[in-house]
């Protein structure tokens, strides 16, 4: 993607892979992913202060996807 979108690959230094993938095959897409322990990024970054516990963990787990679907889909 970077070669389409640059033109040259070299000029997007990155550490990370995105995955492109229709919307209607995205719940089955992050099964997948979270089957192999991908967990949602930025939660703690997107939200301050860090979530505490499991509970916190998952209603900010929540709010940064619905962040994600408004803002990055």
């Amino acid at each position: 993607m970077a070669e389409q979108v640059y033109r040259d690959a070299s000029r997007r230094r990155f550490a990370d892979v995105d995955l492109v993938v229709h919307r209607d095959t995205l719940g089955r897409a992050e099964g997948v992913l979270r089957s192999l322990g991908y967990r949602l990024g930025q939660v703690d970054t997107l939200l301050a202060p860090p979530p505490k516990g499991p509970t916190e963990w998952r209603a900010a787990e929540a709010l940064t996807r619905r962040f994600y679907e408004r803002f990055e889909l």
